[in-house]
Order: C-alpha cells, then structure tokens, then sequence
C-alpha cells in the first residue's frame, strides 16, 4: 500500500464551491475577479487572496468571467444602437 501525503486543506470547499459554480453558470455575471473575492468575503466571510480566487475559477472550475469589451468614448451612439 502506498501512503500519500494528506496536503493542505483547500480553502474553497462545499458550500461556498457550490454556490460560486452556481453564481457563475446562472447568477449575475462579475465584473473582475476582485468582485468574486469580495463576494465570497460577503456571502461565505472567506478571505481569499485574488490569486487564489483567481487559479479556483480560471484554472480548476476552467470559467470565464462574462462581460462585454469596453466600448470606446469616441463612438458614435446612434451607430451603434442600431
């Protein structure tokens, strides 16, 4: 039998994973990751670090934060509404 190393605890478990997946795939979409950071701070009172926030969501649960490209000032309104 081979013995394994128990490793640390992940920070970001059960319920506070579930309802990030569930934030991401149904709720209002973030902005940045430092919204998310603030949110589980909020909801979950987990203090995580943005780059740990940011492997869980990019890297492990492989999403994409949803938001549109900013548009240039210089753009014409009209044009664009139609």
């Amino acid at each position: 039998m081979v013995k394994k190393a128990p490793g640390q605890v992940p920070h970001l478990t059960g319920e506070a994973l579930a309802g990030l997946k569930e934030r991401l795939a149904t709720g209002a979409p973030f902005k940045s990751y430092g919204e998310i950071v603030e949110w589980l701070k909020s909801e979950y009172n987990l203090f995580l670090t943005y780059a740990t926030v940011y492997a869980w969501v990019h890297d492990r649960l492989q999403a994409k934060l949803k938001v549109p490209r900013p548009q240039s000032g210089l753009q014409d309104v009209e044009a664009v509404e139609l």
